[in-house]
């Protein structure tokens, strides 16, 4: 019996030229063919590579990474159209993102149709009708003579 104590599993690492293809995916817009021609890869390392767990978070931490920069970016951006731009309209919605990214602005009203009320209808008997996409749904006319509405069929 040997006291060498087990070996512990060695994390998986990125190498260099994995790291230098993600890299180039992500800030440069290659596509995985160009990334790893560029990185001295083969596609299909590369296209595999891709597949693993560790790696996949590794190019999900550098999009973040990017992200940041870009958002920044961005930022800039706003505040140099809301200071600077000739246009009123352009300045006021500048203001009005910088306000409503910090949470200041009430959020515009919501497009007709979508507060959420829906309304229930019961019937007895066996009606069955289908709605349209939209959630419309059309009733037969009503008969004055019997003060009633013809019964409701289903469109096949």
């Amino acid at each position: 019996m040997s006291d060498l104590a087990p070996a512990k599993p060695r994390k998986p690492q990125i190498r260099p030229a994995l790291a230098n293809a993600i890299d180039q995916m992500v800030r440069h817009g290659l596509t995985i063919s160009q990334a790893a021609e560029n990185a001295g890869m083969q596609y299909e390392s590369l296209r595999v590579a891709l597949q693993k767990p560790h790696v996949q978070e590794h190019l999900t931490r550098v999009k973040r990474e990017r992200l940041g920069l870009e958002t920044l970016k961005s930022w800039h951006v706003v505040s140099e159209l809301r200071d600077n731009s000739p246009s009123d309209k352009v300045r006021l919605d500048a203001a009005k993102t910088v306000i409503s990214a910090a949470g200041e602005l009430a959020p515009d009203r919501e497009p007709a149709g979508s507060s959420g009320l829906s309304i229930q209808i019961i019937t007895t008997g066996p009606t069955a009708i289908q709605a349209s996409p939209h959630g419309v749904v059309e009733a037969p006319p009503f008969d004055p003579r019997t003060l009633s509405r013809p019964a409701l069929t289903q469109d096949a």
